[in-house]
């Protein structure tokens, strides 16, 4: 669960308008090879694992027979990581990853905005290495950062205002609701296989792939590995077998200035969260569903992917009805992803962005929204 660790590391102690103008937009098919693992990315990784491995092999030859406090060990790992090379390393992962090729700046704003992005999965890259190997490990990676990121991309080239949508998010309650939601998704997520076990004709697959995009369990990306312990320190100018002994890797960083402009980055996350877990008490009990459900819960149909066939039929028709709470979540969130592709965003006008699109769960809610805006 790296990536709710790391969020959890940074924020714990961390009536219809006919005369309205709708815009709807169409997107063209992204590039087949997103998921393609280009040779070089896989070279620049296999460098990087063996760069890592050697620091941590020349601090393993300095430990004495009896042993060293942690805190010593990670000072020590620390000063033999030559962290400039990591670095420069992980950052040329991040200019192979075919995702962030597809993203065209618009203005400094959003170069900023990539550059961040390609900092903060850099972060997430290093906490990955294991003993996984390192095609398994690249695909997954790329296979996770098309899942938080490709949809927002895709709206990007679909109209949405990347620099205008960050600052929604930002002033909105989506930075507040993100620990709840981190929390639930731990509740959740450790308990995915049992539900699968016990429940099989019960939950989709789609929704046990999505939690396991979202959550890991600890130990799998271990985000408190040592490599990221001491090359977090070395970003904040710190020494960190110091920041072990006094907890400060369990406090809060959020308000550090170095690590403030992941926090877009974090809204971004949150979004993906607050959609999936909505509703996952009944994305993990279909089978008590009714359509009587469904109406005082219309948000389930948000995520039809999650859910059976005789769900989806009624959903559509459900989707297709305005109501606020369809609403509610639009305003939220400023966009509502489909099947991990962008179906309606608010613009800078606070009017919804149509993207086009040949789902029907998508075109039925895009409908309802034409009849309420």
């Amino acid at each position: 669960m790296i990536r709710l660790f790391f969020l959890a590391f940074l924020v714990l102690n961390l009536q219809a308008k006919e005369d309205t103008l709708t815009i709807s937009i169409k997107i063209d098919n992204p590039p087949e090879s997103l998921i393609t693992l280009p040779p070089s990315f896989i070279q620049t990784l296999t460098t990087l694992q063996q760069t890592l491995q050697t620091a941590k092999d020349k601090t393993s030859k300095l430990i004495p027979p009896q042993g060293m406090p942690y805190s010593t060990y990670l000072s020590t790992l620390q000063k033999n990581l030559d962290s400039d090379k990591i670095w420069k390393l992980a950052h040329t992962a991040m200019d192979q990853v075919p995702l962030f090729k597809t993203f065209k700046p618009a203005n400094a704003y959003e170069e900023d905005f990539l550059d961040h992005a390609k900092t903060f999965e850099a972060m997430h890259l290093i906490g990955m290495f294991s003993d996984t190997p390192i095609p398994k490990m690249a695909q997954r990676f790329l296979e996770t950062l098309n899942f938080f990121y490709k949809p927002f991309f895709d709206a990007k080239r679909g109209g949405l205002e990347m620099d205008a949508y960050l600052h929604y998010l930002a002033k909105s309650p989506v930075p507040q609701r993100r620990l709840d939601a981190y929390n639930v998704l731990g509740i959740y997520g450790s308990a995915m296989k049992d539900y699968l076990c016990f429940n099989p004709d019960g939950i989709a697959q789609n929704l046990v792939d999505d939690v396991a995009y979202l959550y890991k369990p600890h130990g799998a990306w271990d985000i408190f590995n040592d490599w990221f312990k001491a090359l977090i320190a070395s970003m904040l100018n710190q020494d960190a077998g110091y920041m072990e002994k006094h907890g400060i890797f369990a406090k809060n960083l959020a308000n550090n200035p170095q690590l403030a402009p992941f926090d877009a980055m974090q809204n971004l996350y949150a979004v993906r969260v607050l959609r999936v877990i909505q509703d996952i008490d009944a994305y993990v009990d279909l089978q008590d569903i009714t359509p009587e459900i469904l109406q005082q819960r219309p948000t389930i149909c948000l995520n039809p992917n999650y859910l059976n066939p005789p769900l989806q039929q009624a959903c559509q028709t459900l989707l297709g009805q305005p109501h606020p709470e369809f609403k509610a979540q639009l305003e939220l969130l400023g966009i509502l992803i489909m099947d991990n592709a962008p179906c309606v965003a608010l613009d800078t006008n606070q009017q919804p962005l149509f993207f086009y699109t040949k789902d029907a769960f998508c075109q039925a809610l895009q409908t309802s929204f034409k009849k309420e805006f």
